[in-house]
């Protein structure tokens, strides 16, 4: 189902549908590079107690992960096209900046906070059963960043600033689309800083 709201809306004027194309809606949470905006690099910076949204609902996946699929969605299914959303398996915000907490030891108080409310989750039941595809559990993915933490990425150039270290990781494998596919990466400016 597509959003309503203005955020939706907007994202949705970014995606291409045309014949042969593949576009997917999705959302990460991973590190990034040289900047603090999304929410494991906020929550890492963080010295004091901080509240954990348990109405807030994401449905996103761990950078490596979505790399994973990106990668296996380019080499495994090279026709694959139309528009899927993909995501991991709902979890509300107090319960993932908890799991931050225990996996990444970072040792701040999270308290459960219940007043606001939002829930943008996708449906990726779709993808899910085209691509027989089973997201790991947040554990597993909070894991797998911790094992890929931030310290693993070298850069060339500092042109990659607020971009996380997975997607860079992807430019190879984006550098060997040009052999097989026509293609076009779209960013949709979410995250837009201009310093």
């Amino acid at each position: 189902m597509d959003a309503v709201d203005l955020y939706g809306r907007t994202k949705a004027l970014g995606e291409v549908h045309e014949k042969h194309c593949l576009t997917i809606r999705t959302s990460s949470v991973g590190y990034e590079l040289g900047s603090q905006k999304g929410l494991l690099e906020w929550f890492l910076s963080q010295r004091g107690p901080v509240n954990g949204f348990v109405n807030a609902i994401y449905t996103g996946l761990a950078t490596p992960e979505l790399s994973r699929v990106v990668e296996s969605l380019i080499f495994d299914y090279p026709s694959a096209c139309g528009l899927y959303q993909i995501s991991g398996n709902p979890i509300n915000k107090y319960e993932l900046l908890t799991l931050f907490k225990r996996i990444l030891n970072h040792p701040i108080e999270v308290i459960p906070e219940g007043r606001f409310r939002c829930d943008r989750s996708l449906d990726s039941r779709r993808f899910r059963k085209e691509f027989s595809y089973a997201p790991p559990s947040w554990e597993a993915m909070i894991e797998s960043l911790k094992a890929n933490n931030r310290n693993n990425y070298v850069l060339e150039s500092n042109d990659h600033r607020g971009h996380t270290p997975e997607i860079i990781k992807l430019s190879r494998v984006i550098h060997e689309l040009e052999e097989y596919v026509r293609h076009v990466l779209v960013h949709s400016g979410q995250n837009y800083d201009s310093n």
